[in-house]
């Protein structure tokens, strides 16, 4: 890709970006490691209801496609980043909220990075035989090389090519392995018992609001043309992502017949594959798995990189050229991932974790605060303290509570409470 000089080439490419390309991205940012690797994995672990499961994604979509896409275009118009909203004078005009949330916002995309890093390193160590630090190292300095050339741009047909080899090549798989010797399990009743209720639905609201308008995701709404064109992509993806989680479901179900039962989580869909190919492929196995997580990884560091330069360092230092901090935050934010990757032992388990402070913090007063028509960063970070504060605390202190369920409840409450309040507040200075 050819290097442009403003910022919103970064991160939004250059207005040539079709619904279908938009849908292709999309789909390999939401697949990465965690609807791969670890979907694949959790469902090799406790059966068919965890990819099941994964299906409330469908609703994210709807949700993003018919309501709340068509509302940010039509209230806010031209944007580039979450910042661009949650600063938007008929929303969240406070700037302590806005710097507030671009920083929680950008250490959670952070976490993520790390996530990928992780995963990365291990599969470039499995590949080549090289240590796993180094491999993560590799790998990073790869994906952000291409990422601060071509911005968003280059990332988006990267995805486009990720996906159509990585679909090629992991269905081929399960026809290959299906049609070798061993049958479904039958252990899948097993896997749907061992989840209380409590578990499923934090499970549920995980995939529903966990990443809901993440950096990455909110850059593919905007760069967008139309609310036609969303409505599109958004379906487009939903399509595909729903025939992917049956897939990857089928895969860890299946593999409980043809791989030792002591297999790590993350190293199931590996380890089908090697069984359905035959060691003699493994290589080109390790290559497909490895665009897989590339597909997320580009993807959250151009939007790490953009949400710090728009929405944290535009705001304080406006002056600074935005093109020079772009590629100066998205070397900070590869060298941070490949830091953080030392404190990940899974995929799936970081990721929910990351998930169950996004979506109190972030999501809830976001989806609440663009349906009223007042000012709400009052309220928006009253909820964003309060959720995530009481996420976290669920997280370490009760085992079979859903932290992020817990989280989305007391957001919601504060949000609305202190709305009402300062509702109540303005009438009577009014009068």
């Amino acid at each position: 890709m050819r290097r442009k000089k403003d910022f919103k080439f970064y991160a939004l490419g250059d207005g040539t970006l079709g619904p279908l390309l938009i849908a292709a991205s999309l789909a390999a940012t939401y697949i990465g490691p965690g609807l791969s690797i670890g979907l694949s994995g959790q469902s090799f672990s406790v059966g068919w209801w965890f990819p099941l499961a994964a299906c409330a994604y469908l609703f994210q979509f709807f949700l993003i496609a018919y309501l709340i896409g068509p509302k940010i275009k039509e209230r806010y118009g031209d944007v580039s980043t979450l910042g661009d909203v949650l600063c938007g004078s008929a929303c969240h005009p406070g700037k302590a909220y806005l710097l507030t949330t671009a920083t929680f916002t950008f250490l959670i995309m952070v976490g993520v990075a790390g996530i990928m890093t992780l995963i990365s390193g291990t599969l470039i160590s499995t590949i080549f035989g090289i240590d796993r630090n180094l491999g993560g190292v590799l790998a990073t300095i790869l994906v952000a090389t291409y990422t601060t050339f071509g911005g968003l741009k280059a990332s988006v047909y990267a995805n486009l090519w990720q996906l159509l080899i990585t679909s090629l090549v992991v269905v081929v798989v399960f026809i290959l392995g299906e049609t070798s010797s061993g049958e479904i399990s039958n252990e899948t009743a097993d896997g749907t018992n061992a989840a209380s209720p409590l578990v499923v639905l934090g499970v549920v609201v995980s995939f529903i609001l966990g990443d809901f308008l993440q950096p990455p995701f909110f850059q593919r709404l905007a760069a967008t043309k139309t609310a036609r064109a969303l409505k599109k992509a958004y379906t487009w993806c939903g399509m595909y992502m729903f025939s992917w989680f049956i897939l990857m479901g089928a895969i860890g179900v299946s593999a409980r017949d043809k791989i030792p039962h002591d297999t790590d989580s993350d190293a199931v869909l590996f380890a089908y594959a090697e069984y359905a190919v035959g060691p003699g492929f493994s290589f080109l196995i390790l290559i497909t798995l490895y665009l897989i997580v590339m597909s997320g990884h580009d993807a959250i560091i151009n939007a790490s990189a953009s949400t710090a330069t728009n929405d944290i360092i535009g705001r304080i230092a406006p002056s600074l050229p935005k093109r020079s901090i772009m590629i100066l935050m998205t070397v900070v934010v590869a060298f941070l991932g490949i830091v953080l990757a030392q404190y990940f032992d899974s995929v799936m388990h970081g990721i929910l974790f990351l998930s169950s402070l996004w979506a109190p913090a972030v999501a809830v007063p976001l989806i609440l605060g663009i349906y009223r028509n007042e000012e709400t960063h009052l309220p928006a970070m009253m909820a964003l303290i309060f959720g995530s504060t009481a996420s976290l605390i669920t997280t370490f202190t009760a085992d079979e509570m859903p932290a992020i369920a817990v989280g989305v409840l007391v957001s919601a409450g504060v949000f609305l409470l202190t709305s009402l309040i300062c509702s109540r507040q303005h009438k009577e200075n009014l009068q």
